[in-house]
């Protein structure tokens, strides 16, 4: 049968090297304070930036369904008013198209796109606002 590995988690290895140093004898209290303030500062890092490479992945996948929603909606020869949703994979949305006109002979759909994704268990929504021609 397989064995799982341990898994470490940045305040177990935080925990650890801060020990070690902490332990040292060759190491003066001095030093002992500036390396333990060094890698905690190195060790929070970590999550901030893992945080930030997920939410920029999941704004990723908002962008690309945005675009995905607004081509299929200017592909139809007329679109119809009103308000739409569904859900793909994780992100939500709801679309509503609303017609305006800016002056006489220039009649818009004002087009309303949000999103709606969770992360950790924060729920965020992105919004997405264009026109295009009646």
């Amino acid at each position: 049968p397989y064995t799982s590995s341990p898994r470490f988690t940045i305040a177990s290895i935080r925990a650890i090297a801060i020990g070690v140093v902490m332990t040292a004898s060759n190491v003066s209290i001095a030093e002992r304070s500036r390396i333990s303030e060094f890698l905690f500062s190195l060790f929070n890092i970590f999550p901030s930036a893992w945080h930030s490479f997920a939410y920029s992945r999941k704004i990723n996948q908002v962008t690309l369904l945005a675009q995905q929603k607004l081509e299929e909606l200017k592909s139809v020869e007329h679109p119809a008013a009103g308000t739409t949703s569904g859900k793909e994979a994780d992100l939500s949305w709801s679309m509503s198209v609303v017609p305006k006109t800016l002056e006489p002979g220039v009649d818009l759909f004002q087009v309303e796109l949000t999103i709606i994704f969770s992360l950790r268990g924060t729920e965020y929504a992105e919004k997405f606002i264009t026109y295009i021609q009646q």
